[in-house]
C-alpha cells in the first residue's frame, strides 16, 4: 500500500499524468487520483487474478465465459505517449473512517499504508517455466510447448506416462540430492524496490541481465553437480543444464580446479527465437555472473581471467565506476553486447566492495528494461 504524495503533468498528453511509485513511474487518466490517497501497486512482472477490477484489462480481448489467458494478467511496462507507465496503480475505498480494498470473498478489507495486501488480492509474482516445463531444446532450436503434429502428441502423451512412472524424458530432467555443503540459494530484487541502497559515488560494477534459466555448477566429494535454481540434476538427466555442462567441458574443467566454488550464471537460449544470443540451433551456452567460495565469500568472476576465456564465459561488463543512476539506467536498455541484436534484458548492479544492506542483505540489484518488459517473453 504506497501513500500519493506527487502527481506531475503528461507532456504529451492533457488528459493522463504522472505518478511516482517508489523508483516506478505510472501513467494514469487526470483526475483518477489525489494526493494524500491510499492506493496500491502491483509491480511490472506481476500476475493478476480474474477479478471483476481487473477486467479492463482483458475486456473485448476474450469472450464472455472464457478464462483469461496469462498474457492479459501478467502486468508490464508500457509506453504511453512517449512516457513509461511501470506496473499498475489501483484505488482503494475509504469509508469514512478507514481504506479498504475487496478481498477474495468480496468483503472489505481494512488496509493500512506498507502493508503488502497481494496474499489478499491474490497477485503473484511471474515466473517463467523452466525449460524442462517447455520440452527443453532440440536440434532445430527452442521446441513450442505444444505438440503441432499427431505424432507430437503421441510422444508428447507417451513422455507424460514415463514421467508420471518416475523415468527421465526430455519433458523433465530428474532431480538428485545436492551436495553435502549447500550453496547459497541465489535471488536479485529489483533495484526500484531500494533506490537508496547504493551510496552516491560508491564504487559499483554493472553487468548486463542475460534472458536465459539460472544455472549453478559446483565440484564437490568427487561428483559434478548441475543444478537449476532451485533443484540439483541428475547425472541422468537430459536437461538443459546437465546438456550446458556437456556442450562446455571448461565448466567441469574449472570447478575441478576449484573444488567447493559455486558458478552461478544464465544457460542460454530459452523460451524462444527473441532470445537466441547469435547461438545456432543445437548450441546451449553458460555465462558466470557470479562464484561463491566454499567459506561462502562472493568472488567477481573476472578473478578467472588467468583460468578461462572471461570475455566469453561471464555476463558481459558494462560500466565499472561511481554509481550514477541515470548512467546506469541509460544502460538497461539497448541490445545485448553478445550478439548486438537481441533486446536487452537490463542490468545487474553490485558494489565492488561486498557489503550487505538491512532488510535487503547482500547489495545485489537489477533494473530491467522497459523495452524488454513492454515486449515480454
Amino acid at each position: 500500500m504506497v501513500r500519493i504524495k506527487e502527481i506531475l503533468p503528461h507532456n504529451n498528453a492533457d488528459s493522463l499524468e504522472l505518478i511516482p511509485i517508489e523508483g516506478f513511474q505510472v501513467v494514469v487518466r487526470k483526475g483518477e487520483h489525489k494526493i494524500g490517497d491510499l492506493t496500491y501497486f502491483i509491480y511490472p512482472d506481476s500476475v493478476v487474478p480474474i477479478r471483476p477490477e481487473f477486467e479492463f484489462l482483458w475486456e473485448n480481448k476474450v469472450l464472455p465465459g472464457e478464462e483469461p489467458p496469462l498474457k492479459y494478467r501478467r502486468i508490464s511496462a508500457k509506453r504511453l505517449r512517449k512516457e513509461w507507465s511501470e506496473g499498475l496503480l489501483m484505488p482503494t475505498y475509504f469509508t469514512g473512517q478507514e481504506w479498504c480494498v475487496f478481498d477474495e470473498h468480496r468483503t472489505w478489507y481494512p488496509v493500512d499504508e506498507g502493508e503488502d495486501i497481494s496474499d489478499i488480492l491474490g497477485v503473484t509474482h511471474y515466473n517463467p517455466p523452466e525449460p524442462e516445463d517447455l520440452g527443453g531444446l532440440n536440434e532445430r532450436g527452442p521446441k513450442s510447448p505444444w505438440p503441432r503434429s499427431a505424432k507430437g502428441w503421441m510422444y508428447w502423451i507417451w513422455y507424460r506416462v514415463l514421467n508420471a512412472l518416475g523415468f527421465d524424458t526430455p519433458l523433465r530432467g530428474t532431480n538428485e540430492k545436492g551436495p553435502k555443503h549447500e550453496p547459497l540459494f541465489y535471488d536479485i530484487e529489483n533495484f526500484k524496490n531500494h533506490v537508496s541502497a547504493f551510496e552516491p559515488g560508491e564504487e559499483v560494477w554493472v553487468s548486463e541481465k542475460i534472458h536465459g534459466c539460472q544455472g549453478r555448477y559446483v565440484y564437490q566429494d568427487g561428483h559434478m553437480y548441475a543444478g537449476s535454481r532451485r533443484l540439483w540434476k541428475s547425472t541422468k538427466s537430459k536437461c538443459i543444464w546437465r546438456r550446458a555442462l556437456t556442450l562446455n567441458p571448461w565448466i567441469e574443467i574449472w570447478c575441478k580446479s576449484n573444488e567447493g566454488h559455486t558458478l552461478y550464471g544464465e544457460v542460454f537460449p530459452v523460451q524462444g527465437e527473441k532470445f537466441m544470443y547469435g547461438c545456432q540451433p543445437g548450441q546451449i551456452k553458460f555465462r558466470v555472473f557470479d562464484v561463491l567460495t566454499p567459506s561462502h565469500e562472493w568472488l567477481k568472476p573476472s578473478f578467472m581471467a588467468d583460468d578461462i576465456d572471461w570475455p566469453n564465459h561471464s555476463v558481459p561488463t558494462l560500466y565499472e565506476g561511481p554509481f550514477d543512476i541515470e548512467k546506469i539506467k541509460a544502460l538497461a536498455d539497448g541490445k545485448s553486447v553478445i550478439d548486438g541484436k537481441t533486446t536487452r534484458e537490463g542490468v545487474v548492479v553490485k558494489p565492488i566492495k561486498e557489503r550487505h544492506v538491512r532488510g535487503l542483505g547482500r547489495l545485489v540489484l537489477k533494473i530491467i528494461s522497459n523495452q524488454y518488459l513492454s515486449k515480454g517473453e
